[in-house]
C-alpha cells in the first residue's frame, strides 16, 4: 500500500501515472508478502537490522577481499 497523501505524490490525478513517475520508497507504507505483514506504517516489521548490516557487511568484506579492491576509509 502507498500513502498518496505525501507531498510528492499529492494530488494524484492518475493512479498508475503517478505511482510510476513520482512514488518512491518513502511513499511505502505496508507491504504482504505470502499474507504476512512484512512492512507496516513505514517500517520494517520482523527484521534484525544488525544482523542485516552484520551479514552484508561481512559479504561485502568478502566480495571485496575475493577481488583484490581495497575499502575505502569512508565505507566503514
Amino acid at each position: 500500500m502507498i500513502r498518496t497523501d505525501d507531498i510528492n505524490l499529492y494530488p494524484s490525478n492518475h493512479a498508475i501515472g503517478t505511482v510510476v513517475a513520482a512514488a518512491d520508497v518513502r511513499n511505502i507504507d505496508t507491504v504482504i508478502v505470502g499474507g504476512k505483514i512484512r512492512k507496516f506504517r513505514g517500517k520494517m516489521v520482523g527484521l534484525n537490522m544488525e544482523k542485516f548490516r552484520q551479514l552484508a557487511d561481512e559479504s561485502r568484506n568478502y566480495l571485496f577481499s575475493k577481488a583484490g579492491y581495497k575499502l575505502d576509509i569512508f565505507s566503514s
